[in-house]
């Protein structure tokens, strides 16, 4: 295309003065880049643009000497420019409608006008305002945490646990964060808070046909892999505890004029706690056969996040709006677990009746995570916005304490207690506030 120049910069003031134009309440400004197919300006004329039903939005100039048609609803529509040249009878062009994100280009030697999309590094973006905009937000997850079992069941086809959690826990999620431009784009940083927990129980009564044991999380001191109670009945008790911390920052660059399209990268630190406590006894037995559990995993993460992202907040001054997004990261996890188990026996010889057996175990490695979320919002103008989000992650390595089902499980496989990893996916929702501050 022929450079484009601008023109009108002292007859266009002259129009504006002698009502060429009637003045319009404006929302939107739509540029005009007219092209004259020569390199120089055309001194002095006038530019008109009538609307649809033949009334006449206003074209002003802004400081740098820009043309912008003011329409009066938030959207630029259709209508016939009128060009108004020294020494030559008005020009009457058809103008069709320009989506956001492009200027209007009058091309004059042909009469024609038409949208081109705008580069976005060219002109200056809302996001390189000075600002801050913070983010409140609380709502409630389903995450995946992998099942923890203790005491042992023995029947006729194999042995299982005598109870076991589920593999998911629930709880509140809570967060802030804080963005600010940086470069061409917007800095941020945050923090998300989230705890939940579950309980697991099993009673089996005493003279039935399921045998029962306690199978201990390694070999005790004399060898033993467990204690075979028969069918002398067992009750176990399992409580978990689950708190989960991550804080972090990145950089968002938007891929469009009004920064809806977006491109991110972030990194952040991450934190899972889980503690576990169980007891398996006997009523048959009474106090002297028991064991207890106390077992702690603790899961850190350093995670480096890429993303893609829409945010319609960015396209409307009041209303409702959309978002939605995604992405993928690279974990690199280190994770510890800290395992004793307090065995009574005071019916075994010594030394196995009464022993600690303590466990410890740390992983290390990468692994890979995506997440997405969408949500409906509303705008309440000036600077306050309210959304409804829904989110999923999903994890190819979501760490686990893993105890030994039965006996072979230390005697054949020579596995105690440790730790294990298994996928799995969180998901959930929240209400998202937006305050932005200028």
């Amino acid at each position: 295309m022929r450079k484009p120049s601008l023109l009108f910069k002292s007859c266009l003031a002259f129009g504006l003065a002698t009502g060429a134009v009637t003045p319009a309440l404006a929302v939107y400004n739509q540029t005009v880049i007219i092209d004259t197919g020569t390199q120089e300006e055309i001194p002095g004329g006038s530019l008109t643009f009538e609307l649809p039903d033949g009334s006449i939005a206003p074209v002003e100039e802004d400081d740098d000497g820009s043309l912008a048609i003011v329409f009066p609803g938030d959207r630029s529509v259709p209508g016939t420019l009128i060009v108004a040249l020294p020494g030559q009878p008005p020009r009457r062009i058809s103008v069709p409608q320009v989506p956001p994100g492009s200027d209007l280009v009058i091309d004059l030697p042909r009469n024609i006008a038409r949208a081109v999309p705008r580069d976005p590094s060219s002109t200056p973006r809302d996001t390189d305002k000075p600002h801050v905009t913070l983010r409140l937000l609380g709502g409630y997850g389903d995450s995946h945490v992998p099942d923890v079992g203790a005491g042992t069941l023995i029947f006729g086809n194999g042995e299982d646990f005598a109870a076991e959690t589920d593999d998911r826990v629930s709880g509140p999620v809570g967060g802030g964060s804080a963005s600010f431009p940086l470069f061409r784009g917007l800095g941020h940083l945050g923090f998300i808070y989230s705890k939940g927990d579950d309980r697991a129980g099993n009673s089996t009564p005493a003279g039935g046909n399921i045998d029962t044991g306690i199978v201990f999380t390694d070999f005790a001191p004399s060898g033993s892999t467990g204690l075979f109670l028969g069918n002398a009945g067992l009750d176990t008790s399992i409580a978990r505890d689950v708190e989960s911390f991550s804080i972090g920052g990145g950089y968002r660059h938007p891929l469009d004029r009004e920064g809806v399209f977006g491109a991110g990268v972030s990194v952040f630190y991450s934190a899972t706690q889980t503690d576990v406590s169980a007891s398996v006894s006997s009523s048959t037995f009474g106090n002297d056969i028991t064991a207890d559990y106390t077992q702690s995993l603790d899961d850190n993460r350093f995670t480096i996040f890429l993303s893609l992202d829409y945010d319609g907040s960015q396209a409307v001054e009041e209303g409702f709006f959309v978002t939605a997004g995604g992405g993928v990261g690279l974990d690199f996890y280190d994770t510890e677990l800290e395992s004793r188990q307090d065995v009574v026996c005071n019916l075994c010889g010594a030394p196995d009746n009464a022993f600690t057996i303590l466990v410890d175990d740390s992983r290390d490695g990468t692994s890979f995570t995506a997440r997405g979320f969408a949500g409906i919002g509303f705008k309440l103008g000036g600077n306050l916005a309210i959304s409804l989000n829904g989110f999923v992650e999903h994890r190819d390595k979501v760490a686990q304490i893993v105890n030994p089902r039965t006996g072979d499980d230390l005697f054949v496989r020579n596995q105690p207690t440790a730790i294990g990893f298994d996928s799995g996916t969180t998901y959930g929702g929240f209400v998202l506030v937006t305050i932005r501050l200028e």
